[in-house]
């Protein structure tokens, strides 16, 4: 008798474990535990379809506690700081056979936040694990909005300083929050209140969130948004697992034709959908190894008002959740290969119509332009979705083949134009709306891509930019580029910058066989980041994607689990916290080589001839400079006229453009005075060359810049120096050399202290070795360096 108690609690308390952790995964995806001597839940074969259970006794246990000591380095889980009951989990959770389950045991038992969704509450089977989670949701609200009005009230403008911050990109299901980072961008957004616990949950640990959204697709989270709301509207009520086998769920879930024809919120948005030239609907899906298939988007265009209502709608939808910001995804618009729907058709005949001037259009002999097609105009012409899609698709900048083809030129500005109305409206909207609301810090961001010529517009509508990437090239993936030269656009930009790992490398580097290189490469791209003051979001598919190989939610859930990737790139975040103070103080540029750039030159270059010369000559002037190791700033006329009185300029480089733009003459000139030499390249306007010094090529520039001083240092190795108010130096040392093994550490450097002058005291720390030694002051030596050192100096 007692053996057969003992065992029958025992399985009482797994299935609680059972319901609570694992019964909302496997709820949705359809998953079973393994067949065992334990009930099996209603929805798997073997299930009784309907079950119900409570324990005849409660007990709670107090908060516990993390450990109180954990340092920089450590990757932590946010606690938890209410009650919990002692039962809703076995004594051990070894107990629970699923390994999901046996997870969120441990985490409830370490007194850690478990991030319950919506869901996983409707789909507890038993009335205890409904009021877990019920009950800690709405704990975690409250702690969210106490925790998130502190956070802005001590931090109001934390997005100015993303050096001073740790960025994560995803969601809570990434478990990045271990990092315990400032900010958390893109994730779950919420849906006119479903779906806003991804919001609250991540302020309840103590983080800001950004929410975001694609500008050129409907993602899953939309349609997973339809497909409730249409349950909803059928009278469909989830209670338990078992429901979501019924036909009728199943056909909502799974059939993307039935929820088109069927959800209000689909057919609304019809219109935006977009169409490739054969007229078919744009949808993006991956096939996984195993067979299984997923809809990842569908694209839309938002010069649609369709489909930029919707998108006003969402955002408005954040403001309302108290998100602390919104992302603006693919802000440039689809490419026109993708902008072929009727709507936009219909647009585009509308445009040309309104042009005051159509000598150019006259050869077309078109009689009525409101009633122009042009993708049958095109057809006509004998051209195909071949043609198109390798023209004016994703490789539409490898040439200028697309000029050719009839209008596109016309085409592509009206996209532009279209693009920007566009994405400027959401902006100027949403942000209107969060004011009334009295949230004059919702702030704005958007991806740039690489800090794109085509992205420059929306610069003056962005709190911060965010920007892809591509640290290894696909074609080369050992092959790293610096993110230091896109980081010195942002400063002519006068914006703060923070980056992220472009999504076409994620594999390059996720499937390195050799841990020691991934690590290392992350590590470097986030103290790289710091060094030039911006930061990196981590964004955990660069090191642990386990979805190229697997949808089976245990192989990922698993995968994730593995920490080590946390744990090796918290060595990068620790360090900069480590030495929050040395960031947050040298800030000083000591470059003696200033790049002229023009944010309004290069908005007036694309839209008016969708060109980018003057961008790209200043980003080939500054990958030289790099290369060569000179130490450089990008500014704008304004900073070089502010700065020309301090004499900190040797030689200020003027990059092509095709006009010379307004206030140059007086600049120049303030800077001749001061001493500057002024140097231009090929294409320089002629109206700046009456106060040119010497001529150059973007290639040569580095020769007439022998005079400016280098600090050396061993092959493969880079610094970037900065002073503090007191005149303080700090070395950021960053290695390069590395192979597909891993990194090579660089030992005994010797500092060449005539850079510097005279020091009081030289300390160092690296990534390995992060507490501060001190060295000669006299002739310092670097023990060794793997990616990323730290060298002061005090005078």
């Amino acid at each position: 008798m007692k053996k057969g108690l003992k065992s029958c609690l025992i399985v009482v308390l797994v299935l609680v474990g059972l319901c609570i952790g694992g019964a909302a995964v496997m709820f949705f995806s359809n998953l079973c535990p393994p067949q065992g001597p334990w009930p099996m839940p209603p929805w798997c074969a073997g299930g009784s379809g309907e079950f119900t259970f409570n324990l005849p006794f409660e007990s709670s246990l107090p908060p516990t506690k993390l450990p109180a000591d954990i340092s920089d380095f450590d990757i932590s889980k946010p606690e938890y700081p209410g009650s919990r009951d002692a039962f809703t989990f076995p004594p051990s959770c070894d107990l629970i056979p699923d390994k999901i389950a046996q997870s969120v045991c441990e985490y409830y038992k370490e007194g850690a936040i478990i991030f319950w969704q919506e869901e996983a509450c409707d789909a507890m089977p038993l009335a205890s694990g409904k009021d877990a989670c019920k009950n800690e949701r709405a704990e975690l609200r409250k702690i969210g909005d106490e925790k998130i009005a502190e956070l802005r009230k001590t931090n109001p403008e934390w997005w100015k300083r993303p050096d001073l911050n740790v960025y994560v990109y995803g969601d809570t299901h990434l478990r990045t929050e271990e990092l315990r980072p400032d900010v958390s961008v893109w994730g779950g957004g919420s849906y006119d209140g479903w779906r806003n616990d991804e919001i609250f949950m991540t302020h309840a640990a103590g983080i800001f969130k950004v929410v975001g959204h694609s500008f050129g697709y409907l993602g899953e989270n939309d349609l997973d948004y339809m497909r409730n709301r249409l349950m909803a509207d059928e009278g469909i009520v989830i209670t338990g697992p078992a429901d979501l086998q019924k036909p009728e769920v199943v056909r909502i879930k799974t059939d993307l034709a039935y929820l088109e024809s069927k959800s209000p919120i689909f057919r609304g948005l019809v219109p935006a959908i977009a169409k490739d030239f054969d007229n078919q609907d744009v949808v993006v899906g991956f096939t996984f190894p195993d067979g299984s298939k997923r809809i990842s988007n569908i694209s839309a265009n938002a010069i649609v008002p369709e489909f930029k209502n919707y998108l006003i709608q969402y955002y408005k939808w954040q403001v309302d959740a108290n998100a602390d910001g919104m992302f603006i995804d693919d802000l440039t618009g689809l490419y026109p290969a993708d902008s072929f729907s009727d709507a936009v058709m219909k647009q585009f005949g509308a445009w040309l119509a309104a042009r005051p001037d159509k000598s150019a259009l006259e050869k077309y002999e078109v009689a009525d332009w409101t009633a122009f097609n042009y993708r049958e105009f095109l057809k006509r012409a004998g051209y195909t979705k071949t043609t198109i899609d390798n023209t004016v698709g994703k490789t539409i900048g490898a040439s200028d083949a697309w000029r050719q083809i009839p209008l596109m030129v016309e085409f592509r500005t009206f996209l532009i134009e279209a693009n920007q109305k566009a994405l400027i409206d959401i902006i100027t909207e949403v942000k209107a709306y969060a004011r009334e609301k009295g949230r004059d810090n919702f702030i704005a961001t958007g991806n740039t891509g690489e800090l794109a010529p085509g992205g420059a517009f929306a610069v003056p509508y962005f709190d911060y930019l965010t920007f892809e990437h591509a640290y290894l090239r696909n074609d080369n993936p050992l092959m790293y580029q610096s993110v230091m030269p896109l980081t010195h656009l942002a400063e002519a930009k006068e914006r703060p910058v923070a980056n992220q790992i472009l999504v076409d490398n994620w594999n390059p580097l996720a499937e390195m066989t050799s841990q020691p290189l991934k690590l290392g490469i992350m590590r470097l791209v986030v103290m790289e980041s710091y060094a030039a003051g911006s930061g990196t979001s981590y964004v955990r598919y660069a090191l642990n994607d386990p979805r190229e190989k697997s949808q089976n939610m245990n192989d990922v859930y698993f995968a994730l689990e593995d920490r080590f990737d946390l744990i090796g790139i918290q060595k990068a975040y620790g360090f900069m916290r480590h030495n929050l103070a040395t960031f947050r103080d040298f800030t000083n540029s000591t470059a003696k080589v200033a790049v002229i750039l023009d944010n309004d030159e290069i908005i007036r270059e694309w839209k008016e001839s969708i060109t980018a010369d003057h961008q790209y000559s200043v980003e080939n002037i500054s990958k030289t400079l790099d290369a060569a190791g000179i130490a450089y700033d990008v500014i704008n006329w304004k900073q070089l006229a502010g700065r020309a009185g301090n004499k900190q300029y040797q030689f200020v480089i003027l990059p092509a453009a095709k006009s010379a733009g307004n206030n140059f003459e007086a600049t120049l000139q303030k800077a001749k005075d001061a001493g500057a030499k002024i140097i231009s390249v090929d294409g320089t306007p002629e109206a700046w060359l009456r106060f040119v010094d010497i001529n150059s090529s973007e290639a040569a520039v580095v020769s007439v810049l022998k005079s400016v001083p280098v600090l050396n240092l061993p092959p493969k190795m880079k610094a970037v120096v900065k002073t503090d108010a007191k005149g303080n130096f700090v070395v950021h040392l960053m290695n390069y050399d590395y192979d597909a093994s891993g990194f090579r550490e660089q030992k005994n450097i010797a500092i060449d202290m005539a850079f510097f002058g005279s020091a009081k005291k030289v300390t160092f720390a690296s990534l390995e070795n992060p507490e501060q030694v001190e060295l000669d002051a006299a002739k310092p030596i670097v023990p060794g360096v793997t990616t990323y050192g730290m060298l002061i100096i005090e005078k």
